[in-house]
């Protein structure tokens, strides 16, 4: 077991290896930092332009949005160009991207169905779904990368119809319930994987697990937060009653 004296030493390198990468790296990929602060001038100028538009939206859900797809792409990128540096974690990191595909794109599509059939806004829904048929199996496609996604749908952002569909109580509650899941099936194991990883290598390693596990630590604190809002949140049924009447 590693005293103190030693724990602190091997922190202070993986410190500075850190540094050392993200420098180099940069240096190297110049467009990379670029790409980065156009991206995130872009959303921060769409988010007011739609707080703008309309200030009732949850216009927020553009960075969470953001940051639940940029996580996909690096777990993926980490799984075709680093992983096989400790071969056994290949497998549950492959696992930990196709389960949780096949398990939100299910589920997207279970509340899509669900909504239709439902007693209370089935009607309502089935107008919207009519004029949004396209966007919505878009949408239940793209849930692939975080159910999040679905959620864009009921933001209200920038107070399109599109963003506004109506989901009711019962629909709340299956995606607060998936993306629950999703913490345990997606981002805690990921977490661990990255950390399993960087075990193994010990300070070789590169910039792409680096920032692999920034996000997918920003991302799990971010889904942590939410589920916990999400929970303290949720309308009682009899509101929700009361607001279709």
């Amino acid at each position: 077991m590693l005293n103190k004296r030693a724990l602190n030493y091997t922190l202070q390198e993986f410190i500075n290896e850190a540094r050392h990468e993200f420098y180099e790296y940069t240096k190297l990929n110049p467009i990379l930092l670029i790409t980065i602060g156009g991206i995130l001038v872009f959303l921060i100028i769409f988010y007011f332009i739609a707080r703008c538009k309309y200030p009732k939206g949850r216009n927020t859900v553009i960075f969470v949005i953001a940051l639940m797809i940029l996580d996909f792409c690096l777990d993926v990128a980490f799984v075709v160009n680093n992983v096989w540096d400790v071969p056994f974690l290949f497998l549950p990191s492959l696992l930990t991207i196709l389960v949780p595909a096949g398990f939100n794109v299910f589920s997207a599509f279970v509340v899509m169905i669900q909504q239709t059939f439902s007693k209370n806004n089935g009607e309502l829904f089935k107008k919207w779904l009519h004029r949004h048929t396209t966007m919505a199996g878009a949408f239940t496609i793209l849930s692939m990368l975080h159910i999040e996604i679905l959620k864009l749908l009921t933001s209200n952002l920038l107070h399109l119809d599109l963003f506004n569909a109506p989901f009711n109580n019962t629909a709340r509650k299956l995606l607060f319930t998936v993306g629950l899941i999703n913490v345990f099936i997606e981002d805690i194991p990921q977490f661990v994987i990255l950390i399993l990883y960087f075990k193994g290598v010990g300070i070789n390693f590169t910039f792409i697990p680096l920032f692999t596990l920034f996000i997918n630590f920003i991302s799990l604190l971010s889904t942590a937060i939410n589920r916990i809002y999400e929970l303290i949140s949720f309308p009682s049924d009899k509101s929700e009653r009361q607001h279709h009447n």
